[in-house]
């Protein structure tokens, strides 16, 4: 990791680099660093298909070294089999959930399932397998030069504001990590690991330059971030140092030993208590913002509590936290921006393993955190203080139980795990030769049926290994074809995502890919009904996309019954042809809506899909019940509210429609939208003072509002104001030079006459050239 340590990790080699320490250092670095700057390819997933590729190549070093040789020998401890114990305990799970597939492997391995867990687990084991305690030094240099890597991009996003011209560049928040509070919880990590290793190694000057200058680096990107959980656990190291420090003042320390963790602990301290102070100016400064919002412990736990009424054991399954989520969060969220939101994940990744997998998950979880801590804590009093070993036992067990924390209190991108099982590796290799690890030894030569055994079982794991390179591989090129799908059918090109979409079920049957595909469909099916194209071949296209959409919507159902947003979407699908008189579209857009209802019953949004039903269908009544019902669940729904007045407006309660409208504006005052509806009923009751009041908020919000400023000034003109009237219109005139209307109602209005009925509102926009 630096230079005292490299000689004199140089005098412990024996033979110089093997394959497989090449592969292990390869994958510490690109963890980190890896990045695809293009759309479709996702950062996370990409680092973790290449953590599958290194470990099925470590895996195979370690079985042809195996095979080659008389006796397999096994480093092994309690902590490696606890390891293990994790993904056992998912796999239990996961038989038991509610969707097994996507307990299992889930769309893209995502952390809460049983393939990443075995990839933790394997990734872990294979470093212990195939690394030499004197290899360590390599490891850490690797690591060293990823951090670097990563910093060095993160400045040149954040102080050259964005200098690369790649559309997927184009914020400062992106970097190498994962999202913006991920990239702080790895400069906290830095932080850490370059205290320790200031502190620990005798270094030379520019070691000692370029590590202070890493910590103050380090610093600056965790202030930039302000992620709390990062100061907290940083700062619990630098209160160890400090404390270190201040029993050996006597002892004579260079200044920079002294003053360093006493600097990263009033730094910590200061962000952790003030940090919502001082980091906006700061993040302002560098033009650097980004939101990241998931459930609060609190709300984690009251989830947990109500799942372990019914699933104490095993859980709903991995990966399924999303479904508990829509049955038991809080009331008080559908107030909020994120009513509609569909968390995956609760306050932490560990505690989120607590509910999807029960109490089977938190015991095992609980098991390996406290072995991880014992182990660590008798690491520190046994291991040898002879600057060498001691280093990077400290390094290694410091970096996987900063990252094993971070687990408990947030939820880290996949790479971070990744790299919390590279460092729980490094961390048990660093103890070989010590009483926590334990070495056992396999003869192969003393029986030929042992030989063959042994042969049928390594070629067996491989074939296993390989397998899962190619089925993740295909996953991977799924994820790939449906991100793209996406983008182009935003861009308009319905086509193309039409046979992306195709790409991907084909790969992959996912339940995600079928209702992207349905969605496509029915906007294809749009296209066409706005042609207003009647003729035969319309007809069939029109048949054979609503045909496919439905078939994509049942294959999406057969995969996954239990998710709220296949049967919403099945509820879209149909809705869609509702105002087409498509028979029986309604009843089973209802039946639809009644099972999302079901895996949802507090979501307002099921309510108003059945009002917009019942409402296109002429049943108003039952239409304004279910949209009451939809404002009493959230009393800032807006689309309700206005769908609401408009039915009022309909049946001719304008006092109604106007009180509608008015608490859509309560709950959105700087929505010039609606501040102008609001203006046009007004302007209907003869309202004229507050229609005009409407109308002017309306423009402070949106200058270049033009269809607000034409009805303020016919306002204006009711209210006597034709000065302000002429005003008005000219300004429209001269954006809307086209409109002849607008200059007649200038010319009355300049002439001191009002050109307007007050029985009748007129509106340019149905002229020939309305008013933009």
């Amino acid at each position: 990791m630096e230079e005292t340590m490299m000689h004199e990790e140089a005098l412990h080699a024996k033979k110089s680099l093997t394959f497989g320490q090449v592969a292990i250092y390869a994958v510490a670095f690109l963890i980190p660093t890896l990045f695809i700057p293009f759309t479709g390819f996702q950062l996370d997933f990409s680092k973790t298909y290449v953590a599958v590729i290194g470990t099925t190549i470590l895996l195979g070093v370690f079985v042809v070294k195996s095979l080659r040789s008389a006796s397999v020998r096994l480093d092994w401890s309690l902590l490696m089999l606890s390891v293990w114990l994790l993904p056992l305990t998912y796999l239990v799970a996961s038989f038991f959930s509610v969707s097994p597939s996507l307990s299992f492997w889930g769309y893209q391995l995502e952390t809460d399932t049983f393939g990443f867990m075995f990839l933790l687990a394997a990734l872990s084991s294979v470093v212990v397998l195939l690394l030499k305690r004197e290899q360590l030094s390599g490891a850490f240099l690797a690591l060293t030069w990823s951090a670097l890597i990563v910093f060095v991009f993160q400045a040149i996003q954040v102080f050259l504001k964005t200098p690369f011209s790649l559309t997927i560049l184009g914020n400062s928040t992106v970097n190498l990590v994962g999202n913006w509070n991920d990239f702080g919880v790895f400069a906290g990590l830095v932080a850490s690991l370059t205290l320790v290793a200031y502190m620990s190694l005798r270094l030379k000057r520019i070691a000692k330059v370029f590590f202070a200058g890493m910590f103050g680096v380090a610093l600056f990107f965790m202030a930039l971030v302000n992620l709390t959980e990062a100061w907290v656990l940083f700062g619990l190291v630098a209160l160890t140092f400090s404390v270190i420090v201040f029993a050996q003042l006597k002892r004579g320390l260079e200044m920079g030993r002294v003053t360093l963790p006493f600097i990263g602990l009033i730094v910590a301290v200061i962000f952790t208590f003030f940090g919502a102070g001082i980091a906006p100016s700061l993040q302002e400064a560098f033009n650097v913002s980004s939101l990241s919002v998931r459930p609060s412990v609190g709300v984690t736990l009251g989830i947990m509590q109500e799942t372990y009424r019914n699933n104490l054991l095993v859980g709903t399954g991995p990966n399924t936290f999303s479904a508990q989520w829509l049955l038991h969060r809080p009331v008080a969220v559908l107030e909020t921006v994120f009513w509609n939101s569909s968390f995956n994940v609760g306050s932490g990744t560990i505690l989120t393993a607590f509910i999807t997998g029960g109490l089977m998950a938190a015991l095992a979880w609980l098991a390996f955190t406290l072995l991880s801590l014992y182990t660590l804590v008798r690491a520190l009093f046994t291991v040898p203080v002879d600057g060498r070993s001691y280093t990077l036992t400290t390094l290694s067990g410091l970096g996987f139980v900063y990252l094993l924390a971070v687990h408990y209190i947030y939820v880290p991108v996949q790479s971070l795990s990744l790299l919390m099982a590279v460092f729980l590796g490094l961390f048990i290799v660093s103890l070989k030769g010590t009483p926590l690890v334990k070495q056992i030894s396999f003869e192969r030569t003393k029986s030929v049926v042992r030989q063959y055994a042994s042969l049928v079982f390594g070629v067996l794991v491989l074939l296993i290994a390989i397998g899962a390179v190619y089925g993740v591989g295909q996953t991977y090129l799924s994820v790939f074809y449906h991100e793209r799908a996406v983008e182009v059918a935003n861009a308009g090109n319905l086509e193309q995502a039409a046979a992306l979409i195709q790409k991907a079920t084909a790969l992959r049957p996912e339940d995600r890919y079928f209702r992207t595909g349905a969605l496509i469909a029915i906007a294809r099916l749009n296209v066409i009904v706005q042609n207003n194209d009647a003729t035969d071949e319309a007809l069939a296209a029109f048949r054979d996309k609503l045909a496919l959409a439905i078939q994509y919507m049942n294959k999406a159902q057969e995969k996954n019954p239990h998710s709220f947003e296949n049967w919403l979407t099945r509820a879209v699908v149909y809705s869609s042809v509702v105002p087409l008189g498509i028979e029986g579209a309604a009843e089973n857009a209802t039946a639809a809506l009644e099972g999302a209802r079901a895996l949802s019953p507090q979501s307002p949004e099921v309510d108003y899909r059945l009002a917009q039903i019942n409402y296109t269908t002429g049943a108003t009544g039952a239409a304004k019940n279910l949209l009451q019902a939809a404002i009493g669940k959230k009393a800032n729904y807006t689309d309700a509210i206005l769908l609401l007045a408009r039915i009022e407006l309909a049946e001719g309660n304008l006092s109604d429609a106007i009180a509608s409208v008015r608490s859509a504006v309560f709950f959105e005052p700087q929505n010039s939208l609606l501040l102008y509806q609001l203006g046009i009923l007004l302007l209907q009751d003869k309202n004229y003072t507050e229609a005009a009041s409407a109308f002017e908020t309306a423009i402070q919000n949106q200058s270049d509002y033009a269809n607000a400023q034409f009805f303020l000034a016919q306002t204006y003109a009711f209210l006597g104001k034709l000065n302000d009237a002429a005003a008005l219109m000219a300004q429209i005139k001269r954006t809307n030079p086209d409109n002849a209307l607008v200059g007649v109602y200038q010319a009355a209005l300049e002439a001191g006459q009002n050109p307007f009925d007050p029985t009748q509102l007129v509106s340019p926009e149905r002229e020939s050239g309305g008013i933009e």
